[in-house]
Order: C-alpha cells, then structure tokens, then sequence
C-alpha cells in the first residue's frame, strides 16, 4: 500500500504544526490520521482516490483529494482565520471553522443557531434563543458575539443523524469566558491551559499516601471538574501515582526515588465535553520523590 505524506504549509509558504489530519474513502470511511510536526508533515499509507481532511484553531483548510503515490508529498494549504475582539466588554466574540464530515466546507444556508442553554436560560418553560443565525462565510468560518459567563448551545451540528435539528447530541456546549476573544474549538472541546500546584520534592514515610493539591483551568476559563480526564502521570517503580478530584495522590510500595511526571493527555469525551480533542501531549509539573 503506499506511503504518503501530507505537508500543511500556510499562506507564507511556512509550516505548520499541530495540524490534526484524517484521511477517508469517497464513502467517508476512516483511513488514517496524524498530527503534523514542526516540519508540517503528516504521513499516511493509503490507495485509490482519497480525501484530506485537516484542522487546527485558527486555521481553515480546504477540502483537498488525492489519489497518492508511494513517497510523494501533498501539499496543503491553510489561511488563517482571526477576527477582532468587539467593542461592548459584556461580549466575547467566538469564532473558529466548521466543516463538513469530509472536510469541506460548511454551507452558508446550514441552520445554524446559538440558544442559551436550557439548565440555565428558561422563560415560560421555553429556550432562550440569544443569537438565532450566527454568520457562516464561505469558507465555512463562523463569528458571532456570546455574553461572557453565559451557556450556550451551538446546533446542530453535521456530526450524528445528518445534523438533525431535533437530536440533542448535535448540539455543542459553550461556556463563554470572561474574554474579548476566544476560539471556538476551545469552547466545544476544552483542554488544558493551566496547571496550579506544588513542584517541590517531597519525602514519603512507609506507605503512608501524600496528596499534592492541584487545580486544572480549562480554555473555556472552568476549572476542570476531573482532572484526572485531562491528565496522565507516570512515577517511578517505587511509588503509586495518580490524579484524584482535588490532589495528585502518592503513595510509596518499594524502596527508591525519582521523578513523577505530569503531562497532558488526548480528551476522548469528558464530564466537559463529549467531544474529542486531539492535544500534542506536553508535560505540565514533574516533581521529584526523595529516595
């Protein structure tokens, strides 16, 4: 089967990482999928016509369709995609691409809408609609001006059943930061931004569990609910580690020391949000088990 390799270069003709791309038959089934590294390249194996789908925050990239050769290149190119904070400092403006299931992207007329969510934003036991038809450029970009602090539903979305306007899971959960700006993906998909603890050594005493207090803020400005979704942690054979509610927990079972790690990890669905986020894993804290 040949090999390829997709290579996702931006408007100045420079690389670009961090790019998530999936490949997929004419018939939409999965082939394969890759982040790009500094050099912007993505590698895939794969024959007949295939498309490319691929995306990062701040970036739209086209639908693009190739029919590979073993070790040839492709090249795929992304513009980026800001807008400008608004004016009124009640709002956050939300913007960010959204695409088709192939890539491409979405339709100016799909119906598009933003309603307060409903756990928080009744009246006469009917949804508040806050921002019927927010705007959807042509190349699938979307903006729109959100309350800060305030919860929303984005739908539907062309994700499960065609996008029905009557199926829940279609629709995205946006909690809207106190912020001028934010990007979209990070609203429906929340990662890690920040992580507050402790990195100073510590010393364990027989068995006896030590808990390290941590807390996680997202990029929807939350703090996380579980962080142990969001993180992984790798320690030393001589000591369990993991990640309660509230605290990294430890705890010695062998003689020895050294270096537990935090990093983050790929959300598949979390108490946040049930959508995936694909993250280039990045180490957080590391804090050192005296022996």
């Amino acid at each position: 089967m040949p090999g390829f390799t997709i290579v996702a270069r931006d408007a100045e003709d420079e690389p670009v990482n961090n790019v998530v791309i999936a490949v997929f038959t004419p018939t939409g089934e999965w082939v394969g999928s890759d982040v790009t590294g500094a050099d912007g390249k993505a590698t895939f194996a794969g024959s007949g016509e295939l498309f490319v789908r691929a995306s990062r925050p701040g970036f739209v990239f086209g639908n693009t369709r190739v029919v590979p050769e073993d070790g040839a290149e492709y090249i795929l190119l992304g513009v980026t995609a800001t807008a400008f904070p608004p004016d009124d400092p009640r709002v956050c403006r939300v913007s960010g691409v959204i695409q088709d299931p192939l890539g491409g992207p979405l339709r100016e007329t799909w119906p598009l809408c933003v309603k307060q969510d409903p756990h928080y934003a009744v009246q006469d036991g009917k949804i508040v609609t806050t921002y019927a038809n927010p705007k959807i450029l042509p190349d699938g970009f979307v903006y729109m001006n959100l309350r800060r602090g305030a919860q929303y539903l984005l739908g539907p979305l062309p994700i499960r059943g065609g996008g029905s306007e009557s199926d829940e899971h279609n629709y995205a959960r946006l909690v809207v930061p106190h912020a001028p700006f934010a990007e979209l993906a990070d609203l429906i998909a929340p990662y890690v931004q920040t992580l507050s603890m402790s990195t100073l050594p510590v010393t364990l005493n027989g068995s006896e569990e030590l808990y390290v207090p941590l807390a996680l803020t997202l990029s929807d400005g939350r703090v996380a609910v579980l962080p142990e979704q969001y993180l992984s942690v790798t320690a030393p054979y001589s000591v369990v580690a993991y990640i309660s509610a509230t605290a990294l927990v430890v705890y010695r079972v062998a003689p020895g020391g050294g270096d537990i790690v935090i990093s983050t990890r790929q959300t598949e669905g979390t108490d946040e949000s049930p959508f995936d986020r694909v993250v280039t894993p990045r180490e957080l804290a590391r804090i050192t088990v005296v022996a």
